[in-house]
């Protein structure tokens, strides 16, 4: 047999078995990073102290395989046809550590039962959470206990009998009992009799006059009153009633005058003139609109809108224009006006893109409004402009 060595210093030491044989790594570097590796070729890990092996399937490095088990992955596979036993020494145990976050699982696959049976391999007992279970099942309707130091067992409870049953007369109720030493039939029955009443907790005997009144069948039709006193009902009479202030020259069945505000009317004949009364006052409100806050009303003003188009004409354009408004019949002299260039407007020469930075060449401004008809807006640029723009206007009545 001949034997390879490499003794050049590299960070991967390592020596070959024979010129086709296996060759044996050693060091902290993987060294299928910088060495061309062979199926079967061994690395010593002395970052884990551990021994791997190379596999061309999936060209990666996996536990070697012992004389019984391998490894494949994480998963330990036993001989076919054989049990997987993991022996201990007494008082040691096999632990499944899932680190901080966990959790541990111990499950099975393809729709597989888990079997834990200590008798399997000659053990005696189950031992869960300190816990000794029962070595068997038990029968038919038993159930589980503890004898309260760590140790379950089967047990079937005891039935109990009716030896007795009885009723006691309170808060208004009595009864029977029938089969009372076997299966009790109870029959409740009252001790109260007429009208009752309840307070929560029994109930007892109504008192006429203060809990009810008595019925009226034997009373005539009419409105039916109520005495403060006694709770006795009878039918009511003219007397019983207030006076009912009209405040009117007119009978409450067909008034023949107008009935004012203070009383719930509207003080006046016509619909217009009746509004009138009703709204908030009109003076100084010209031109307004009625608005409500959600529990009153009142007059504002309301911003008007619209758009023009301004036209600097054909190439190469000038520095000044103006574009006349005209049949804005609600406008006032005092009305203000709002001219802006929206930032999404077109027009027929000019895109978006071309409005949106309209007015960082050119300025807007409008001549005093002339009531019922408009007003003129101007531009004035800092350069040539040319083509048609489309400006946006706006006024508010200002009284």
């Amino acid at each position: 047999m001949s034997v390879t060595l490499n003794a050049k210093g590299t960070s991967v030491p390592s020596f070959t078995i024979g010129k086709g044989g296996v060759t044996i790594y050693q060091g902290l570097t993987d060294p299928s990073l910088s060495h061309a590796m062979k199926d079967g070729d061994y690395w010593l890990n002395k970052t884990t102290n551990a021994i791997q092996v190379w596999t061309t399937v999936g060209l990666t490095w996996q536990a070697p395989r012992l004389a019984d088990i391998h490894f494949v992955g994480s998963s330990i596979v036993a001989p076919g046809g054989q049990d997987l036993t993991l022996s201990v020494d007494t008082n040691h145990y096999v632990n499944v550590d899932s680190g901080n976050s966990g959790p541990a699982l111990i499950t099975t696959n393809n729709s597989q039962d888990l079997h834990i049976n200590p008798a399997t391999g000659g053990g005696q007992y189950l031992i869960l959470c300190g816990d000794r279970w029962p070595a068997a099942d038990g029968t038919n309707g038993q159930s589980l206990k503890t004898n309260g130091t760590g140790i379950l067992s089967w047990y079937t409870p005891t039935v109990g009998t009716v030896t007795s049953a009885s009723v006691v007369s309170v808060n208004g109720f009595a009864g029977s009992v029938a089969t009372n030493t076997t299966t009790p039939a109870i029959s409740l029955s009252t001790t109260v009799t007429g009208m009752v009443k309840a307070n929560g907790t029994a109930i007892s005997a109504a008192t006429v006059g203060t809990d009810y009144s008595v019925g009226t069948s034997a009373l005539g039709t009419g409105i039916l009153k109520s005495t403060t006193t006694t709770g006795a009902l009878s039918i009511a009479i003219a007397a019983d009633f207030p006076t009912l202030n009209q405040s009117t020259s007119g009978t409450a069945a067909g008034l023949s005058a107008t009935l004012a505000v203070s009383s719930g009317g509207t003080g006046e004949i016509t619909s217009n003139a009746a509004f009138n009364n009703l709204a908030p006052s009109q003076v100084t409100n010209a031109g307004k609109f009625l608005k409500t806050d959600g529990t009153n009303t009142s007059w504002t003003n309301v911003l008007n809108t619209g758009t023009a188009i301004i036209d600097f004409g054909a190439y190469p354009g000038t520095t000044e224009a103006s574009i006349a408004i005209t049949g804005l019949t609600n406008i006032l002299s005092t009305s203000v006006v709002i001219l802006d260039v929206l930032a999404d407007a077109t027009s027929i020469d000019h895109t978006a893109s071309d409005h949106r930075y309209f007015k960082t060449y050119a300025c807007l401004t409008y001549s005093t409004p002339v009531t019922g008809t408009g007003f003129t807006i101007y531009s004035n640029a800092n350069q040539p402009v040319q083509g048609k723009w489309t400006i946006r206007y706006s006024w508010v009545n200002s009284n």
